[in-house]
């Protein structure tokens, strides 16, 4: 039998170079593991903006932060479109009044299941009569109105996520986790683990 001593450290008690190393080597501690959901509550805070706006989200996606093709989208639909119309200033081109009181069914829905930037999804307009050019010419001017807000709203989204994302893996979030968690390292900065 032999007996090993080994000396520990805090994270203060580290050389500089010692503390970038345990930094990195725990860059992503607040958004992985047992953290990886680190994201749920700014979605529900979303969700809940739009439902203000008369709009449903059933689904929000996001990959983020360094790739091609990384962004957030959501799908759903409008659930009262007067609200809607209120709160987002959409009017209808011609025959505002008459169009108001049309039953229509507005929807995001995905496209592109692969990726799930803003582009992934668009609008589809439905219940209107499509023999009716000012009707058409409505759904039409909606379509596009809805798809742009989509747009709006999901750069909204990704950008709030970016910023607790960012703030989640700084140097000062991530030092008062080891503090927190009164995690101890070796000479280098790599966490000790009692049992190594």
């Amino acid at each position: 039998m032999r007996k090993v001593s080994v000396n520990v450290y805090q994270f203060d008690e580290l050389s500089d170079d010692a503390k970038k190393k345990a930094l990195e080597n725990l860059r992503y501690v607040n958004v992985d593991g047992a953290c990886d959901d680190w994201y749920k509550w700014t979605i529900e805070d979303f969700k809940a903006d739009l439902s203000l706006a008369g709009f449903m989200a059933d689904n929000v996606r996001f990959t983020g932060f360094c790739s091609q093709g990384d962004g957030a989208s959501f799908t759903g639909k409008v659930v009262n479109f007067k609200e809607f119309c209120k709160k987002t200033g959409f009017r209808f081109p011609v025959n505002h009044d008459k169009l108001m009181t049309i039953d229509l069914d507005i929807r995001i829905s995905r496209q592109d299941w692969r990726y799930c930037h803003k582009y992934t999804v668009s609008a589809n307009i439905y219940g209107y009569d499509n023999t009716n050019t000012d009707e058409v010419n409505g759904a039409m001017a909606l379509e596009r109105f809805v798809n742009d807000w989509e747009v709006e709203q999901a750069d909204i989204l990704y950008s709030k996520l970016e910023q607790e994302y960012d703030c989640l893996t700084s140097d000062d979030e991530v030092i008062e986790t080891i503090k927190a968690n009164k995690w101890e390292f070796n000479s280098n900065g790599k966490i000790w683990r009692d049992k190594q």
